[in-house]
């Protein structure tokens, strides 16, 4: 029974492997014996551990402010400054952080303005998603707007 824990993962449990067949990054167990599942179960932590601080590493990005974060997707927007940037009143407020950009980009920052736009104009609008046009039309009626046609 083979186990493939990259070179690494031999190297670290070089001892505890040296009664199986060993190649680079690679160990096979017999058969014909029990499985050294303890043992397994500790070369998996180590790989998984290695893993995540190897994705945590690549991942890892610092704004043009000095704020270090990580992120998994390749979306450039820092959280820190993202979070820091976030309205705590008005429409703007209610939304998502891409929904709010996607209207800040296309200089929409009033009620007001918003109602200039038919909602399929705003839902092509990059970042705008669905979820976000039942917000938008709530905060236009207590306004006393809607969207246009």
């Amino acid at each position: 029974i083979g186990l493939y824990p990259a070179p690494s993962g031999t190297e670290k449990f070089k001892k505890e492997l040296a009664g199986y067949t060993a190649g680079k990054g690679s160990v096979r167990f017999p058969i014909d014996k029990p499985l050294p599942l303890a043992l397994i179960k500790e070369i998996v932590k180590f790989r998984v551990k290695e893993n995540l601080e190897k994705a945590a590493k690549k991942n890892s990005r610092t704004c043009r402010k000095g704020h270090t974060y990580t992120k998994s997707s390749d979306c450039p927007t820092c959280p820190i400054c993202e979070a820091a940037k976030r309205p705590t009143e008005g429409f703007l407020s209610t939304i998502s952080a891409p929904a709010r950009r996607a209207l800040e980009h296309n200089g929409i920052k009033t009620l007001k303005h918003l109602a200039k736009y038919s909602e399929k104009d705003v839902l092509k609008f990059h970042g705008m998603g669905p979820g976000s046009i039942p917000k938008l039309k709530s905060a236009l009626k207590e306004a006393g707007l809607s969207f246009s046609k």
